[in-house]
């Protein structure tokens, strides 16, 4: 930018203290082109720094609220019998059984132990666009989305795992 200023001074001067030059209409002409340049060069490169630190902030507030769209309590499958109750997530411990609703974030990571198919959203934690679909042994992670169709998981990973 200032090149193009200094540019465009040095031709005002010399169109100023030569008017009877040949072609010195076109030049000053040209050199309002010169001037224009700077301003709008400097409002391109700041509108790109506002858009990429919008973004930024916007990546970051997804980041700091993941751990507080958690679930705070799981739905504990009794093993012998059709019974379940509900407890709070720290007190999942690996290898129990989970079940999980359809709507209902999913609270730890583990594998799915049911028959049935269901559509999980991981857009929040992978960026996949779509629900995806997960039968009987895919793992699911803890925070996404049981979309539709319900299931019995197995806890895989609890807590800082």
């Amino acid at each position: 930018t200032n090149t193009s200023d200094f540019y465009s001074t040095g031709l005002v001067l010399y169109c100023l203290l030569m008017p009877e030059t040949p072609g010195t209409h076109d030049l000053v002409l040209a050199t309002s082109h010169f001037f224009t340049m700077g301003p709008i060069l400097i409002a391109v490169v700041l509108l790109g720094k506002y858009l990429e630190s919008r973004a930024k902030q916007t990546a970051m507030k997804a980041l700091t609220d993941l751990p507080s769209s958690m679930p705070a309590n799981a739905a504990l499958c009794s093993s012998g019998s059709n019974a379940e109750r509900t407890i709070p997530v720290e007190l999942v411990e690996l290898d129990d059984v989970l079940r999980i609703f359809a709507g209902g974030k999913i609270p730890v990571d583990g594998s799915v132990c049911s028959e049935s198919a269901v559509h999980v959203d991981e857009s929040l934690l992978t960026g996949e666009s779509s629900p995806l679909v997960k039968k009987q042994g895919d793992l699911v992670v803890g925070g996404s989305t049981c979309i539709s169709g319900g299931c019995l998981m197995r806890v895989t990973r609890v807590g800082g795992d």
